[in-house]
């Protein structure tokens, strides 16, 4: 029953007027699927919000989207490197020389200040560098990145889903919060931008690349 529910709803959606199925903002375009998934019942035309172009979630949104995705831990692409800088337009806002991390960082709907702590601990304690210690104890630095990316979905079609990613104003604050975090355990921590087209170079040691989640 649940799949003939999302399989009504999407062709709903895609029959609507009102609801464009090129949307700019693809954490909206999903909105209405997982509505369907919570177990909402038939949605009912809103031409206020279906309508607007806005990528700003409401507290509804929200709250529907966290119950579908209770449970998706948070998440980390951790690549050992030896030195790595992040620039935005040309100019170098973060980096490091010698040994250390960077960390490609994804925020799901289901995250909170507590979660975004565990993975901090988790990740300067684990023991991934050379000589199997820990970035702390090597006295190595960090360079943390934003990564919605990391909640792709893709079992379906060829476009990539980004409905397990939490959008800018849940995900910015826990990414803040991740990277101070990080800082108060000891590791020294470089930061890119937010929401920004970012070039990351960096050298990989090893190479060494680990999920880590919490």
């Amino acid at each position: 029953k649940a799949n003939d529910l999302l399989v009504s709803m999407e062709v709903w959606r895609l029959k609507s007027p009102l609801i464009s199925t090129r949307n700019s903002c693809p954490w909206r375009g999903s909105w209405v699927r997982g509505t369907a998934m919570a177990g909402a019942s038939t949605p009912t035309l809103n031409r206020t919000r279906s309508s607007r172009t806005s990528c700003s979630p409401t507290t509804a949104e929200i709250s529907s989207t966290i119950s579908v995705n209770r449970g998706l831990p948070t998440r980390a692409a951790n690549v050992r490197a030896f030195g790595a800088s992040v620039s935005v337009d040309g100019e170098i806002i973060g980096s490091f020389d010698g040994s250390g991390l960077v960390i490609l960082l994804g925020v799901t709907h289901s995250d909170s200040t507590d979660t975004a702590t565990a993975l901090a601990q988790k990740i300067a304690h684990l023991r991934i560098m050379a000589g199997e210690r820990s970035v702390l104890d090597s006295g190595g630095q960090a360079l943390v990145v934003s990564q919605f990316t990391l909640y792709a979905d893709t079992k379906k079609g060829r476009r990539p889903s980004w409905r397990d990613a939490a959008p800018g104003p849940v995900a910015q604050p826990l990414y803040e919060h991740f990277c101070e975090e990080l800082a108060a355990a000891g590791v020294r921590v470089s930061r890119g931008v937010f929401g920004a087209d970012m070039r990351v170079t960096l050298t990989n040691d090893g190479p060494v690349t680990l999920i880590v989640e919490a």
